[in-house]
């Protein structure tokens, strides 16, 4: 296995296993590596990130990366919502889909249901 190199889909896949197992430190650590290796904006080894760090509820991490990147798609999207939502941020949820929707990405069927709960949260 000498000279192969870890691509953002290796790093993804690490970062999800991690995740899965609860070893946000080991995480951090891969965090790292990935920014050594010249990953830092790759948008699908940063999207496993942002799933990471708002899973662990280190919310202010899984932001900054998702402010890091250069080229968000849906899967940005939804794990920032999914993750706003998931620590109970209800009002920086609602400022993040009017970011999203401004940013020209679709919202999904989904989204109607999970920001009008949202809504209901805040009223609460």
């Amino acid at each position: 296995m000498e000279g192969i190199k870890p691509n953002p889909f290796t790093f993804s896949a690490v970062i999800g296993a991690l995740t899965d197992e609860g070893m946000v430190e080991k995480g951090i650590q891969v965090h790292k590596m990935v920014i050594k290796n010249g990953f830092g904006a790759a948008t699908f080894a940063c999207n496993s990130l942002i799933n990471m760090y708002f899973k662990s509820g280190k919310i202010g991490d899984g932001r900054g990366v998702f402010d890091g990147l250069n080229d968000r798609n849906a899967v940005s999207w939804n794990s920032m919502v999914a993750g706003m939502v998931t620590n109970g941020l209800y009002l920086e949820t609602l400022d993040l889909f009017y970011h999203m929707r401004l940013a020209g990405e679709s919202s999904p069927r989904w989204f109607l249901p999970l920001l009008s709960s949202c809504v209901v949260q805040l009223r609460n």
